[in-house]
């Protein structure tokens, strides 16, 4: 029979060096073992599990784990109970949108209409839109006022284009008719008068045939209707003031509009005094 050979199991108290003896690893496990100290009243009453826990997060002391709270607490900043939570699958975020600022209904959002201008109905259902998105009523006055303020420059840019376009057709009727200018406009004007036009026709044609195409056009007209039925003589300025005259007090209004994004606002929406002042200035200047 073969002799059983009794080992002894060392006692794990006395610690084990797996590196005992090994040439070249003197000194390396001189410093004591790092892991956290399982014994003594900093472990009492906790599991197993409980223990692991703490040592994989290398808290050694009570102190290193009332540290690590005290950051949670500064990074958290407020009460558990006071945190918006993200609602689970299925359930409404209606809670949430409020916490954040969102109104009690699409109408309580404000809307900041440009001074004289209408509110168009379409504001409700943008209303509705943001109210569903979640957005805050802050967040909703920022963006539309945003909104108007983008439409007031492009308004303004159009306006100026659309006065340069004018500027540049007048200065080819000088060029093309020269000192001839004001008899071809009376002309015309009084064409329109006994044709029975209305100022919309007028600025239909205007716009659609530009300046001098529109000249050339009536002077035709008051050629094929005679002069009996064209009579320029009785066509004077309302205003009783000379063609630069007038020209100087429309640019001067232009201008005066051009600064001031509420009046070219109801300009471009045909109402005002600025548009009934300018829209007689063109009747006596253009026909």
């Amino acid at each position: 029979m073969s002799e059983v050979v009794e080992q002894s199991i060392p006692d794990s108290t006395e610690g084990v060096s797996v590196l005992e003896g090994a040439t070249g690893a003197e000194g390396i496990n001189e410093t004591p073992n790092p892991s956290t100290p399982t014994d003594g009243q900093w472990f009492d009453g906790m599991s197993q599990e409980e223990i692991g826990h703490i040592q994989n997060k290398g808290w050694e002391t009570p102190a290193d784990m009332y540290k690590s709270y005290a950051e949670l607490e500064k990074f958290r900043g407020v009460p558990e109970d006071q945190l918006i939570k993200k609602p689970k699958e299925g359930e409404s975020w209606d809670d949430v949108y409020s916490a954040l600022g969102r109104p009690e209904s699409p109408e309580a959002y404000v809307y900041n209409a440009p001074e004289g201008a209408e509110v168009s109905p379409i504001i409700e259902d943008i209303q509705k839109a943001a109210f569903d998105a979640g957005m805050s009523s802050a967040g909703f006055t920022q963006l539309t006022d945003a909104y108007n303020e983008a439409v007031a420059r492009e308004q303004q840019s159009m306006a100026e284009q659309q006065e340069i376009a004018r500027q540049n057709q007048i200065e080819d009727a000088r060029q093309k008719y020269g000192k001839d200018l004001d008899t071809v406009v009376a002309t015309a004007d009084a064409t329109a008068l006994a044709m029975g036009w209305t100022q919309d026709v007028a600025d239909t044609i205007r716009e659609a045939m530009g300046v001098t195409g529109m000249l050339d056009f009536m002077s035709k007209i008051a050629d094929a209707v005679g002069e009996d039925t064209v009579n320029t003589s009785a066509i004077k300025s309302q205003y009783g003031k000379t063609r630069e005259q007038m020209l100087a007090e429309k640019e001067s209004i232009m201008e005066a509009i051009k600064g001031d994004p509420q009046r070219l606002g109801a300009y471009n929406k045909g109402v005002g005094e600025d548009y009934l002042a300018l829209r007689k200035l063109n009747e006596s200047l253009f026909g």
